[in-house]
């Protein structure tokens, strides 16, 4: 129980003890037959015993016998357990009232230990965490879920002279000889907000966040039934807009499908712009003197006059091709050029099969937008939608800016990377060199992301059923371990890592935590333990969760693509 020692102030001898229980003493129970008593003892004198019906109504007089002995002269003794902490330390009742408090405590929160012993805890809480608090206990007794327990969170506090301050808390359990639980709370100051902004401190996710954990079973089991139904609805949305987006991508074919034919018999044999080709896969070849060609299953006549090379983007000198701006009726485009001039058979099939896999490839907002391709003699070129920038270029700016990428927009990434990523695998089609300079991103006109588009097909490979690739091929840093090692069969799943490789970049990026463009001590880590080297804000743990899945080095145990899918859209419901 409490215990309140009273001294006379003139011979300091003691004069009174007040015991109070929550669960009575033995001989008050006895005497009441009630498990809600206390007695009231002084010396030379029979107890007084006193009865209550219930737990809020014994606090109650624990907060009135408070305000009395405040009255006259108490002294606590100190706990000589709770001294030997260097950090404040405040044990706690069942109830959720302070039994035991240390000097380091005192001084982090400006009380007297009269001040403290027998209050409830919510003295030590900001307003929206107190009113929460009796309700953490009481769900906390009944499921015994431990993961409150030993993982020390960040939360604010609040000192007596109503000063709110940053604290770590640790929070521990023991049982007293009578088998009553009493909750240890290890508090370390982080940041006082007379020179910190505590707006900085999101009180409010850290609120929900304890909220998510205490609420127990029955909390988690509801939670994922409504994102459940969300995301079941989300997804048959999301089927009905592609659905839409095919039926009205035949109707504008049909239509200008119709219109070539209108222009075609009122012009002759005229030229045709090379508009029509924006929303269909269209293949150009070499015809007649050079200066024109062919496309499409109608073979109408495209004047190469009217194609228009312009400034040079990049170079990629592994694969000899460059990439241009060109300009194609007018219509603003991408095309990259390959020269065939001395260039080995290798290199023209590498291209090819490119040309081939984009052809058979439907349109999709998350692969890079394919429009026609032509050949002649010198050249080939591939003629693609232009697109702001790449996810790497996009990540430099943001840094130079200082200005990381928010956990909503990581989650927006993540999700149109496996959505495409789904795309090609179930057309049987590992990109093997999946990596932040072949994702390009679509910006609007404040810069803010739109859409992540996965590029450069160039070393991408359709596996017949069964199958598996062999050749060592990728970027460093990014390459799955299994390309490298055991029997050289590789599969999806290096798809999968590569993915990690990227949103390790992002996290790493948003969190200033070293280099996102040298991440391989970092991922070397995450494989090796299965968690990041650095401390991860608690509403980052879901997608360093998914990034640790994706970094597993036994390709099996790495999630697919469609699993990685729901995932992330667990992720935006709740973000």
């Amino acid at each position: 129980g409490v215990l309140f020692e009273f001294k006379h102030k003139k011979s300091h001898k003691p004069s009174k003890v007040l015991t109070l229980s929550h669960f009575g003493v033995r001989l008050a129970a006895d005497l009441v037959g009630s498990p809600f008593s206390f007695g009231l003892f002084e010396k030379r004198k029979d107890p007084i015993f006193y009865s209550c019906n219930d737990k809020s109504e014994l606090i109650s007089w624990v907060s009135v016998c408070g305000s009395f002995c405040s009255d006259v002269d108490v002294e606590w003794k100190q706990d000589d357990m709770l001294e030997a902490f260097n950090d404040a330390v405040v044990m706690a009742s069942e109830e959720g009232c302070i039994v035991g408090v240390n000097d380091a405590a005192l001084n982090l929160f400006g009380y007297t230990r009269m001040e403290l012993m027998g209050k409830k805890l919510q003295i030590l809480m900001p307003e929206q965490i107190a009113k929460h608090h009796d309700h953490y206990i009481h769900n906390y007794l009944k499921t015994n879920e431990e993961r409150l327990m030993r993982q020390p969170r960040k939360l604010e506090a609040i000192t007596k002279t109503r000063k709110p301050i940053i604290v770590e808390l640790s929070l521990g359990e023991i049982h007293d000889k009578g088998g009553k639980r009493k909750f240890i709370g290890r508090l370390r100051l982080v940041e006082d907000t007379e020179t910190t902004d505590v707006r900085n401190f999101d009180a409010t996710a850290a609120v929900s966040e304890c909220v998510d954990e205490a609420m127990g079973k029955f909390a988690s089991e509801v939670k994922a039934s409504v994102q459940t139904h969300v995301v079941d609805k989300l997804e048959h949305q999301l089927r009905q807009s592609e659905e839409r987006v095919a039926e009205l991508e035949e109707s504008l074919r049909k239509y200008q499908k119709e219109e070539k034919a209108k222009k075609g018999k009122e012009g002759g044999s005229g030229k045709k712009s090379i508009s029509a080709v924006s929303t269909s896969n269209t293949s150009l070849s070499e015809s007649g003197g050079g200066d024109s060609s062919q496309f499409g299953e109608d073979k109408f006549v495209i004047s190469l006059k009217n194609i228009d090379m312009n400034e040079r983007i990049s170079s990629d000198t592994g694969s000899g091709c460059v990439v241009s701006v060109c300009y194609v009726d007018g219509w603003q485009c991408a095309a990259k050029v390959l020269s065939l001039e001395g260039l080995p058979a290798a290199q023209v099939a590498k291209f090819e099969s490119e040309v081939s896999l984009l052809e058979s490839l439907p349109p999709h907002k998350n692969l890079v937008r394919y429009l026609f391709h032509q050949t002649n003699r010198s050249t080939m070129r591939l003629f693609m939608r232009r697109y702001a920038t790449t996810l790497r270029g996009y990540l430099q700016e943001r840094r130079e800016m200082e200005h990381p990428f928010t956990l909503k927009e990581m989650v927006h990434i993540g999700l149109d990377l496996v959505v495409g990523m789904d795309v090609l695998h179930r057309h049987k089609i590992i990109h093997r060199d999946l990596k932040s300079a072949n994702i390009f991103v679509t910006l609007d006109g404040m810069r803010a992301l739109q859409c992540c588009s996965i590029g450069d097909m160039d070393s991408a490979k359709r596996l017949v059923e069964g199958s598996k690739a062999v050749t060592i091929i990728g970027t460093p840093g990014y390459m799955a371990p299994e390309i490298f090692s055991g029997p050289g069969e590789y599969s999806y799943p290096v798809d999968v890592w590569a993915l990690g490789i990227v949103l390790t970049e992002c996290v790493v990026n948003a969190t200033k935590e070293g280099d996102e463009w040298d991440t391989t001590g970092i991922q070397e880590k995450i494989t090796k333990t299965g968690q990041f080297p650095f401390q991860i804000e608690p509403k980052l743990e879901g997608l360093a969760k998914i990034i640790c899945r994706c970094l597993k080095k036994t390709p099996k145990r790495r999630p697919t693509a469609e699993q990685l899918k729901n995932d992330f859209l667990h992720l935006s419901v709740m973000y």
